[in-house]
Parts: C-alpha cells; structure tokens; sequence
C-alpha cells in the first residue's frame, strides 16, 4: 500500500505544481495483504499519506469489506 501511494505522488506532484487540483481516493480494506507485518505495513502507509498531503494530494478513504475498523481509522 504504501508504495502505491507514493506512486501517486510521484504521478500527481506535476499536476499540483502545475497549479491543478487533484485528489486521490484509495478504496481499501484496511489490512496489509502482502504477508507484511500489520504493524510496520500500517506505518508506512500512515507515513505515506502524510507524504501526500504535505505535496497538496488530498486523499480520501473508503473501507470496503473491512473487518479491522481501528487499521482502516488509522488510515483515514
């Protein structure tokens, strides 16, 4: 997770400097799926969506299928 969102850093920190209004919107489940440890996945996609609102991205969360409420309250 937290190397796609710097992804969308990457991809949309041209179109803020460039002065155009974007967002991102990350459609999650909450839980790290990759076999990584909960606790340091979460903080690197914590730190990531830090990353990306201090470039200007807004991102907007939206849980699906969640069956851990506080790892997707940690993301939004």
């Amino acid at each position: 997770l937290a190397a796609t969102l710097k992804e969308a850093k990457t991809q949309l920190s041209p179109a803020v400097n460039a002065g155009r209004r974007v967002a991102a919107i990350l459609l999650t489940d909450g839980a790290p799926n990759c076999g990584a440890d909960t606790t340091e996945a979460l903080a690197s996609a914590v730190a990531a969506l830090t990353e990306l609102a201090q470039a200007g991205v807004p991102t907007y969360v939206v849980g699906l299928n969640v069956t851990d409420a506080a790892q997707l309250d940690a993301l939004t």
